[in-house]
């Protein structure tokens, strides 16, 4: 599942451009550059890339890319190769990419706790 979601603004912190944050099973809140999606234990993670993706595998792993991810008809997570680049998923669970395709990969994913005004 990929988290989309609307800005957040916390103890009048607001995140740079078009963040995206989520909360995790803590309450902590989670932003970063690119999507966000939230595993089955509640852990946040980001894509490390602006408008980049994140989507959760079978299996329960989240993983990211530089531009949107989609899952397979079989489970595998593919993200576009371009920076906020457009994925989706055709009627036969393929997942076409702008530029071209990439596996989703744990390494594209961060976990930055969102810093708040005290």
């Amino acid at each position: 599942m990929v988290v989309a979601g609307s800005l957040l603004l916390v103890a009048g912190w607001s995140p740079p451009g078009n963040a995206d944050c989520a909360r995790d099973l803590h309450g902590e809140v989670i932003c970063s550059a690119g999507g966000c999606a939230r595993d089955q234990k509640g852990r946040v993670l980001c894509s490390r890339f602006d408008d980049g993706g994140a989507a959760l595998t079978r299996t329960g792993r989240i993983l990211c890319g530089p531009g949107i991810c989609q899952k397979t008809f079989t489970g595998e997570i593919y993200c576009s190769s371009v920076p906020g680049g457009d994925a989706i998923k055709d009627s036969r669970g393929r997942v076409r990419c702008e530029g071209s395709c990439v596996p989703g990969n744990a390494a594209y994913c961060e976990g930055v706790i969102a810093d708040s005004a005290d």
